[in-house]
């Protein structure tokens, strides 16, 4: 049963759908990109207005508190970064931590298929077990990625060269989410909505939410956005897509009516 802490902060995190929330997490996992140098230049009341929710690290909440005082914010509790063992992530803040800076949930990073695994599904078991009893919602997100020889294997020549294959494997991540306990899934998104599609069947009506990645076109970020959500997610969460943007403020805009179009 779903306390009624949970159902109060989903609540506020999915006051509008479909949501729209960009993940800011890439300044500890890669260092200060694009518009992630200037954050409190980049979240301005412009940008906000089109923004359901943030998702990042600790200190971003504290450095931007004013900021963020009226937008919903998802503390990721597990971290690495690209210098050193990027696929395995650890526990970095307690829910606790979060709890005390106002966060109306926490995420969790898991790479299904990496070698280090079964070590990230005993703490995601262990993470939402703390959660529940905080009454804290968990949005898992679930990638199928491991580590290779070169960097993060994020699977790219089977998406091309075996997209069933993909699909089966993006699938399973979500399934393997659902079934820790997660509150909502984020996840990427396999190419169109008639194979996405099945991954939202896989999550058993848990909120899905489609992973923005690396920046691509508008035009092909939006196909992106509106070709999840017809499949049957609950929204959309791109941070590269806006913060390496040349006009992020710009391109929320018009996704933001892309996306409020389907449910018109």
């Amino acid at each position: 049963m779903t306390s009624t802490g949970i159902k109060r902060r989903m609540a506020r995190i999915f006051a509008r759908t479909p949501v729209i929330i960009v993940p800011l997490d890439d300044g500890l996992i890669s260092g200060p990109l694009g518009g992630l140098a200037d954050v409190g230049g980049l979240l301005r009341p412009e940008l906000l207005v089109n923004i359901d929710a943030i998702l990042g690290f600790r200190g971003l909440l504290c450095a931007l508190e004013c900021q963020l005082r009226t937008t919903p914010f998802i503390i990721n509790v597990s971290g690495s970064t690209t210098r050193s063992q990027h696929t395995k992530k650890r526990i970095i803040t307690s829910i606790n931590s979060a709890l005390r800076l106002g966060a109306d949930a926490i995420a969790f990073h898991l790479n299904v298929s990496d070698a280090s695994e079964g070590h990230m599904l005993k703490t995601l078991g262990h993470v939402i077990d703390e959660a529940e009893a905080a009454g804290v919602p968990v949005f898992v997100i679930a990638y199928p990625r491991r580590e290779g020889p070169d960097g993060d294997d994020n699977y790219r020549e089977m998406r091309i060269a075996r997209p069933s294959e993909f699909v089966e494997l993006v699938t399973h991540s979500v399934r393997i989410a659902v079934e820790m306990g997660a509150s909502a899934v984020k996840t990427v998104y396999t190419g169109t909505p008639e194979s996405f599609h099945e991954v939202v069947r896989a999550a058993c009506g848990i909120p899905l939410i489609v992973a923005g990645g690396p920046p691509i076109s508008d035009d092909a970020a939006l196909e992106k956005a509106v070709g999840g959500i017809s499949a049957g997610a609950v929204g959309i969460a791109f941070g590269r897509q806006v913060f390496m943007h040349h006009s992020p403020a710009a391109f929320l805009q018009r996704l933001r009516a892309a996306v409020d179009d389907l449910s018109n």
